[in-house]
């Protein structure tokens, strides 16, 4: 239910009784300025610098009751809002606003020691209060947190999934849908603020009684994760490549081990580049006949199997492939601002682009994607790098390129899920993004919480891909996974100790992913010992199957993420907060996995409640524990009295 109270210029606007904005003259709900902007180009991106020229406060309000406008102005600016109430809150848009106008703060009401949750992806920690967070798109392949960054003020810790949308511990939230730059400011005690360049398309606020509430107007606005097909979690991925006879190999070692290997990744179908000191894919996706013989024939009978296969595509074309050529003379890529194609090395090759706003361009990628890959016979592919727009670019659509910045990752995920549908495969197949934005959730069953390092760096290593699920849970994004083992590294190695942990946290999210990397890394075969405990841990996934079948329904029907926050589930039980590392995996899991090196053991709170110590079988109470956390056994219990006791009691008999 909406009430606006009016007295004076002070405005609030409440809604079910809880207090979404509150404009006076002291704290105005918004502020207008003019600003420019720098740029500095990297080989897989670019940073900027922003420069305002002037900022000035709106503190003069007005709502018109028969217009159903909110206005607010201060001598030569003024912007007005149109406002309804919506089934998931009140929904406010720019409707005029003075010229010169390119920047906008947004300042709603909190009370003091306010905890705040979402914003996408967030690493460092869940809890966003007392940081100011940039909101740019970049796929970060480099540690978060180490490396300095030298672009906009906020955290050093740029995000493949920025989402300009929040939570409160009082269950109030917002969504700024905004397709540019921008920033959420938690350090000022009793305010939230977020900045956008430019008017953004809407804002979305609200207030209900629970953060359930919270997250079912969040998804449903932003649109919910279509549900995955049973076999993408009924079992483990694994990366796979180096041609066909070592694919073979790869797996038989696998299968051998008596892991439950149900889906393969095979990245390099279209071949590897002989050029780069990395195992990087050529970028031009038509399938290898000289790596992969007969590659048709052996996706029809693993497929009979039961064992799916995926490829893997991103929007960007290797100046030698045959795509970049008939792209370049359709018009199809992005062009330089003085004329030709735009090219830019992508890590020791050169590349150019698909021009995501032409019509015509996205029409021939989804043709391609039909007929190079799901006519193949591959169940799904892994949909990379949609990160990457360059700024000195001409767009077809003649838009600025940091106004579209942030969007370019879900234009990616609609032309991907619109090729799926016109293939006519519906919901079996599966496409993954890494990069997101909001709105992505409507096209990608499934994103991957980001790139993480070879550490346990709380940055960027194992605990980072924890945080960030729980923080995208928040933000309407219920399904998501992260690599085993981590994807980059800076001068470290995966070690035993590592990979084993990597791959218990793993087994209890919706999907588990072997991914393969170079150098020296411990990896699935590295010695027996940790063969038989890898491989016992995907017949775990797989166990649990049944249960992860119904959090996806639940997911897909609701918005509920699979992976929740002990908060989320329990915001009365303030000294779950003491525990470091631990989510609840739908309402019947307490999952608490090793994330610090050399544990052995670990003190937890459980909540009210009776719980069953997985393993052992031993019940506990809700309240302080203590338990042992030997390879292979991560502290995880299950709800005594839940509907799938009877499952997760078979657990402890898995060898």
């Amino acid at each position: 239910m909406l009430q606006i109270e009016c007295n004076g210029d002070a405005i609030r606007v409440l809604h079910n009784d809880k207090l979404v904005i509150a404009h006076d003259r002291t704290t105005p709900f918004v502020s207008v300025g003019e600003g420019s902007y720098k740029f500095r180009s990297f080989s897989d991106g670019w940073q900027m610098k922003g420069l305002v020229k002037h900022k000035s406060e709106l503190p003069y309000g007005h709502y018109d009751k028969a217009r159903k406008t909110l206005r607010f102005h201060n001598g030569d600016f003024s912007v007005t809002f149109s406002m309804e109430e919506t089934e998931d809150g009140v929904l406010l848009r720019v409707q005029r606003a003075s010229n010169k106008i390119n920047r906008y703060w947004f300042t709603f009401p909190c009370r003091s020691g306010t905890a705040v949750y979402g914003g996408g992806a967030q690493y460092r920690s869940m809890n966003l209060r007392g940081r100011k967070i940039k909101l740019w798109q970049r796929e970060e392949r480099f540690s978060r947190g180490v490396l300095p960054e030298i672009d906009l003020s906020g955290d050093r810790e740029p995000s493949g999934f920025p989402q300009a949308t929040f939570l409160t511990d009082d269950n109030t939230y917002v969504h700024v849908d905004h397709a540019g730059y921008a920033a959420l400011d938690f350090t000022a005690t009793h305010r939230m603020t977020v900045e956008t360049w430019d008017a953004p398309k809407g804002l979305l606020v609200g207030g209900v009684e629970t953060p359930q509430q919270a997250v079912k107007h969040l998804s449903h606005a932003l649109g919910r994760q279509p549900l995955l097909p049973q076999w993408a979690y009924d079992g483990a991925w694994m990366d796979i490549g180096g041609g066909l006879q070592s694919m073979l190999t790869q797996l038989e070692k696998a299968v051998g081990a008596k892991a439950v290997i149900n889906t393969l990744c095979i990245r390099d179908w279209t071949g590897l580049r002989e050029d780069t000191d990395r195992q990087v894919p050529f970028y031009d996706w038509v399938w290898n006949q000289e790596m992969y013989p007969r590659l048709p024939e052996m996706i029809h009978q693993f497929t009979v199997q039961g064992i799916r296969t995926m490829a893997y595509i991103n929007p960007h074309f290797s100046i030698e492939g045959r795509l970049f050529s008939e792209a370049s003379l359709k018009g199809y890529l992005l062009r330089k601002t003085e004329g030709g194609v735009a090219i830019h090395d992508m890590g020791g090759f050169m590349a150019g682009h698909l021009d995501l706003t032409n019509p015509e361009a996205v029409k021939w990628f989804k043709h391609i994607i039909k007929a190079n890959i799901l006519d193949m016979g591959f169940s799904g592919y892994i949909a990379d790098l949609s990160g990457f727009l360059p700024p000195h670019v001409v767009l077809h659509s003649r838009q600025d390129p940091v106004e579209v910045h942030n969007q370019w990752p879900l234009l990616w995920a609609k032309l991907n899920r619109e090729a799926v549908r016109e293939a006519g495969r519906g919901q079996d197949v599966v496409f993954y993004t890494h990069a997101g934005t909001g709105g992505v959730s409507r096209e990608s069953m499934l994103v991957e919480t980001g790139e993480h390092s070879i550490s346990w760096s709380r940055h960027d290593g194992l605990p980072s891909a924890l945080t960030g699920a729980l923080s995208l849970g928040y933000s309407g994004v219920g399904v998501s996974h992260a690599p085993i083992g981590g994807t980059h590294s800076l001068m470290s190695t995966r070690s035993k100790e590592l990979m084993i942990r990597w791959c218990e946290y793993a087994a209890f999210t919706p999907v588990m992913r072997f991914t393969r990397i170079e150098g020296k890394h411990w990896e699935f075969g590295s010695d027996v010992e940790t063969g038989e405990l890898l491989a016992r841990l995907t017949r775990v996934h797989q166990h649990i199957a049944p249960y992860m079948r119904s959090l996806l329904r639940e997911s897909a029907a609701y918005g509920l993420p699979v992976m929740r926050s002990l908060q989320f589930c329990y915001p009365d039980e303030k000294k779950l907060l003491k525990n470091k590392d631990a989510y609840m995996l739908g309402s019947e899991l307490f999952v608490a996995p090793v994330m610090q090196t050399k544990t052995t053991k670990r003190k937890l709170f459980l909540p009210q409640g009776n719980w069953v110590h997985v393993w052992t079988g031993q019940e506990y109470v809700g309240g302080e524990t203590e338990v042992r956390t030997p390879l292979g056994q991560p502290p995880v219990f299950a709800n005594a009295n839940g509907d799938y006791m009877r499952v997760f009691s078979g657990l402890s008999h898995i060898d």
